[in-house]
C-alpha cells in the first residue's frame, strides 16, 4: 500500500467518525436546572425587613416634600438649572438653632417666640426623659415648627477632659456665657422668649410624665408672646415697618428705605439691612411696591 492511500484511507476514517463534522463541531452543554434559572421581575420575590428606622431618619422621610425636587434636562445637562439654584440658595433650617444671634434674628423676623432649651444630653437622666417624653416627639416637633423658634444650649460641653481641642474650648466658653446671661443655674431649663426677645417665662426641672402638663404652659406662653408681638408690631407699622414675603413665603420685619429700578433696600428693626428684588417679593408685596410708587410717580 502506498504513501498516499493510507493517507486517504485516514481522512475517510475520520469523516465518517464526524470529527472534522462543521455540524457537529458545537460542544453540546448540559441543560440548566429549573432551580437554578433566574426568575422573571414578574415571579421575584420580595423579602420585608423586620428592622425599625433611626427615628432621624424616620423624621427626615417624614418631611419629604416632592417639591423639594429639582429637575433637570437630561438631553441639556448644563443648560438652564434655576431650580436647582434655587434651592441651593435658598437658607437652611435647623431644627435646633446653632447660636443666640441666628435664634433672636429668626424669631423676630418671622414672628415667633423663642424657645431655649438647656441640657446635659450626656450626663442628666431628666433631660433624656424630657427629650423622650416630649421635646423629641414628633407631635412636638410639628407644633414647635410653626410656632417657636428652637436653640438649645447643650452643658455636657463642659464635661471635663485632659486634653480640649480648640472647637470643644469654644463650645463650653459658649455655654457658660449662655449660662451667665440667662442666669441659668441648673438643667434642664426652658426658657421663652417673645419674637422681641423679652423673657415670657422659665420652666426648670422636668418630673416624668408631666410632659402633657408642660406643653400645655408652653402653648400658653406662646399665646403671651404672640399678643406681644402685634402690640409690638402696630407701633412699628406706625414707623413705617411692615412684614415683608418672598415667592417663597418666607418673611422678615423690616421698613422700605431705598429704591432704585426694581432693587429695594430695607432695614429692620434691630438695625440689620438688607436688599432684594421687586421680582423675588410676593404678589402682594409687588402689588404694595407698585401702589407706592404711583402715588410718587415713579415708573
Amino acid at each position: 500500500m502506498t504513501k498516499w492511500t493510507s493517507f486517504c484511507i485516514l481522512i475517510a476514517m475520520l469523516t465518517s467518525c464526524g470529527l472534522l463534522s462543521r455540524q457537529n463541531s458545537a460542544v453540546q452543554l448540559p441543560e440548566f436546572p429549573d432551580e437554578l434559572k433566574p426568575k422573571s421581575a414578574s415571579n421575584a420575590t420580595v423579602i420585608e425587613g423586620e428592622g425599625t428606622l433611626a427615628p432621624e431618619i424616620r423624621v427626615a422621610l417624614d418631611e419629604f416634600k416632592q417639591k423639594d425636587l429639582a429637575w433637570t434636562d437630561p438631553d441639556n445637562l448644563f443648560g438652564d438649572v434655576s431650580n436647582v439654584k434655587k434651592r441651593i440658595d435658598a437658607p437652611k433650617r435647623e431644627i435646633w438653632q446653632k447660636t443666640e444671634a441666628a435664634a433672636l434674628k429668626s424669631a423676630m423676623r418671622e414672628g415667633k417666640c423663642l424657645m431655649i432649651w438647656f441640657t446635659d444630653s450626656k450626663r442628666s437622666p431628666l433631660c433624656k426623659t424630657l427629650s423622650n417624653e416630649l421635646l423629641g416627639k414628633n407631635d412636638f416637633g410639628e407644633w414647635a415648627n410653626q410656632n417657636v423658634i428652637r436653640f438649645r444650649v447643650d452643658q455636657s460641653a463642659l464635661a471635663s477632659t485632659d486634653l480640649k481641642m480648640d472647637a470643644e474650648v469654644a463650645a463650653a466658653s459658649h455655654v457658660l456665657a449662655m449660662k451667665s446671661k440667662y442666669k441659668v443655674k441648673g438643667s434642664p431649663t426652658i426658657l421663652l422668649l417673645s419674637p422681641r426677645g423679652n423673657q415670657i417665662a422659665r420652666y426648670r426641672g422636668y418630673k416624668p410624665g408631666t410632659s402633657a402638663t408642660l406643653w400645655g404652659q408652653l402653648k400658653y406662653s406662646v399665646g403671651i408672646g404672640n399678643n406681644e408681638y402685634q402690640d409690638w408690631l402696630k407701633s412699628l407699622q406706625k414707623q413705617g415697618y411692615r412684614i415683608w414675603k418672598d415667592q417663597n413665603n418666607r418673611q422678615i420685619l423690616a421698613k422700605l428705605i431705598k429704591y432704585d429700578k426694581g432693587e429695594l433696600s430695607l432695614i429692620e428693626p434691630d438695625g440689620g439691612q438688607l436688599q432684594t428684588k421687586e421680582k423675588s417679593l410676593s404678589a402682594e408685596d409687588r402689588g404694595w411696591v407698585a401702589a407706592e410708587k404711583k402715588k410718587r410717580g415713579i415708573e
